[in-house]
């Protein structure tokens, strides 16, 4: 249940309380019924989309650990995750995938550094120099978009198909 539909039951209670003698116990009842039947149908609604409820929990405690706030986890979610497309999502993950390749390639060369003096500067453009060909040749051995969206939908697919992920 949202805690929008909880808030709303949880008024409706509260106005149950303060006409007494104006509700019936069937009011009540039925009420509670309702109440039930909710929470009932939202845990179904996770169970049969364990997944992505194991997600979205992951990202929102993230989330929540960041911003110290739930409602503004919770809207950065829907503003970042629900808003963006899904190619918009691919793309970024190829750019992160680009980014993370090439830092450690750079690494390798000895070229990751916060600020550089004259002469580190000098270093490292000799270093590329040296290093052109390869650097050139990494350069194009990025990953595409195609490459990513394969490869992102035959993980996500794996991921569905495996029946231990839904413990």
């Amino acid at each position: 249940m949202s805690w929008e539909t909880d808030n709303a039951l949880k008024r409706i209670f509260n106005s149950f309380k303060r006409l007494k003698n104006q509700i019936f116990i069937q009011d009540i009842d039925a009420l509670k019924l309702l109440d039930d039947y909710i929470l009932e149908a939202d845990r179904k609604r996770i169970n049969d989309n364990q997944l992505f409820a194991k997600l979205l929990c992951f990202v929102l405690y993230r989330n929540v650990e960041h911003f110290k706030d739930i409602k503004q986890a919770i809207k950065s979610i829907q503003t970042e995750v629900f808003n963006g497309s899904m190619e918009e999502h691919i793309e970024l993950l190829k750019l992160h995938l680009n980014k993370n390749d090439f830092d450690e390639y750079l690494k390798s060369l000895n070229l990751i550094h916060v600020e550089f003096t004259d002469e580190e500067d000098n270093e490292n453009l000799e270093k590329l120099t040296k290093n052109q060909k390869e650097v050139i040749g990494k350069l194009k051995k990025f990953w595409n978009h195609d490459k990513v969206e394969k490869s992102f939908y035959n993980t996500a697919n794996q991921m569905l198909n495996d029946i231990n992920n839904y413990k």
